[in-house]
């Protein structure tokens, strides 16, 4: 894939991924402002660079063959839950360390981490079932491949 369309396909992913989770942080903790707006262009930025590194598709595709995922749904879910999880694990730190003040500790910023990164992975791993063969299809469109190539490299 050339790099135009995985930047497509990353773009595609990480701004439904940004926007989710951080939506779903702000309204947990009655927060939505214009601080969200900024969360959301940093989940993005995170999220990019996290796809450039980690072989997420890879990652998906061995563990739905691991688990001999053949139901589209199952696949889907199986080929997402871990990449999903990574993604929301790492960015959590990161949102946590810019969302909680470090005054409160070590222990504190642990128990804040943990308080809402469960329905976090929840939500990351629904976006990414529905999200990914949206941005597969922009990412094969932009290489110019058919159909048949999409189906063979969708993973889901």
């Amino acid at each position: 894939m050339s790099q135009k369309a995985k930047f497509l396909m990353f773009s595609v992913i990480n701004v439904s991924m940004a926007l989710a989770m951080n939506v779903t942080a702000s309204i947990i903790h009655r927060s939505i402002g214009y601080k969200t707006v900024l969360l959301v262009l940093i989940g993005y930025a995170v999220g990019m660079a996290l796809s450039y590194l980690i072989p997420f598709g890879r990652i998906g595709e061995w563990f739905a063959n691991t688990l001999h995922a053949k139901n589209l749904i199952f696949r889907s879910i199986a080929s997402n839950i871990i990449p999903a999880i990574i993604n929301t694990a790492i960015i959590g730190i990161i949102m946590t360390l810019i969302n909680v003040p470090l005054a409160i500790g070590f222990s504190g910023l642990v128990k804040a981490y943990f308080s809402d990164i469960w329905i976090l992975c929840i939500v990351a791993t629904a976006v990414a079932c529905f999200v990914n063969p949206l941005a597969i299809k922009v990412g094969m469109k932009a290489d110019g491949r058919k159909k048949e190539d999409e189906n063979r490299n969708s993973g889901c």
